[in-house]
């Protein structure tokens, strides 16, 4: 005989932690994370990368990601992971 899953528990999702739930991830005033929708991810070139993506539609890796809150709009966060970087092309 099975057991019922414990309610307290919370539900089962594949999806990161956000906000309260991911003690030590840093996160805007509203408490949302780098991995919630209300967050976007802002892609920053320097230099002749910047010229590239916007006057020639050429894709080019970032030199850094910095993460906004769309509702305070606060940068919160930012990376220069070349994993992450690579993710945001």
């Amino acid at each position: 005989m099975t057991e019922a899953p414990d309610p307290a528990a919370g539900p089962a999702t594949d999806a990161p932690p956000s906000g309260a739930d991911a003690p030590g991830r840093p996160t805007c005033v509203c408490g949302y994370d780098r991995h919630h929708l209300m967050v976007s991810a802002e892609p920053k070139y320097g230099g002749w990368r910047g010229f590239w993506v916007i006057f020639m539609g050429v894709s080019a890796v970032p030199l850094r990601v910095d993460y906004r809150c769309r509702v305070c709009q606060q940068v919160f966060d930012s990376t220069d992971d070349p994993g992450a970087l690579n993710r945001t092309m």
